[in-house]
């Protein structure tokens, strides 16, 4: 089974967990995310078809279940901010063989995450 999967930015650089196409990856994820926010990053026929969000951070463990996959591919998303909330029309895209969250902001993008297709899906053992 293919899953697609919001991954946050701060989220690789708060685990120091970098990942690149073709590695095998058990993250934890939830399908609980806050999809205004995730629309405004990766729009709205984007943000339907997404499967799961990673979530380290989940307040209650039990709220995310370990998923095992291998990284087939990555969508870089990048956008200007104006008080937290998204600029229209400064969203821009595009393709990484590797992510280590800490991509250059130096043209005053901000990276806000990474759509991954993760293949071979499983859910993994408990934890």
């Amino acid at each position: 089974m293919d899953a697609l999967v919001w991954v946050e930015a701060w989220q690789v650089q708060a685990e120091m967990l970098p990942f690149v196409v073709g590695q095998s990856v058990t993250w934890p994820v939830g399908s609980q995310f806050n999809e205004e926010a995730l629309t405004e990053h990766v729009g709205a026929d984007t943000a339907a078809q997404i499967s799961v969000g990673v979530d380290w951070h989940a307040p209650r463990p039990e709220d995310t279940v370990d998923y095992t996959g291998i990284v087939s591919r990555i969508e870089v998303y990048r956008c200007r901010l104006a008080q937290g909330q998204v600029i229209s029309g400064s969203v821009e895209t595009f393709s990484s063989a590797e992510v280590d969250g800490w991509e250059s902001e130096k043209d005053g993008l901000h990276v806000s995450g990474y759509l991954v297709t993760l293949t071979n899906t499983r859910q993994s053992a408990e934890r």
